[in-house]
């Protein structure tokens, strides 16, 4: 599935998290996590109040946020596929990774939810 310009309507009354957003291949097992993620980062970020002006930025400061991981997750997967492919097809797939950092290497930021990461980027937004 393409990666969406917004995932929110162009007033920001509607706001689609999960599959509906970035839907998650079944193999990476991240569903309904990410979707838990959404739902709980994105209460964090109506918990404040936002006038009018500021609330597309702050749907888009969210949003940003959270494909940072989900592009991550994405990322992880392919890794992950790729390693059940035939030997050809993984080895011109390690000789691109081998320019990008590794994931397998340290996975916290799978289950960490840095919150304080979208605190600090929200908070740009309650000084206008």
């Amino acid at each position: 599935m393409p990666e969406l310009h917004s995932w929110s309507s162009s007033s920001g009354n509607v706001i689609m998290i999960d599959d509906a957003a970035h839907a998650m291949p079944a193999s990476s097992g991240q569903g309904v996590n990410q979707a838990l993620e959404d739902g709980f980062s994105l209460a964090k970020a109506l918990s404040h109040e936002w006038n009018d002006e500021v609330w597309p930025k702050v749907l888009s400061t969210w949003q940003s946020w959270r494909q940072d991981k989900i592009d991550r997750i994405h990322e992880m997967m392919r890794a992950t596929n790729m390693s059940r492919s035939s030997e050809l097809e993984r080895s011109n797939f390690l000789d691109t990774e081998r320019k990008s950092p590794s994931t397998k290497d340290n996975m916290q930021w799978l289950f960490d939810l840095d919150l304080d990461t979208l605190e600090a980027k929200l908070a740009d937004h309650r000084k206008l």
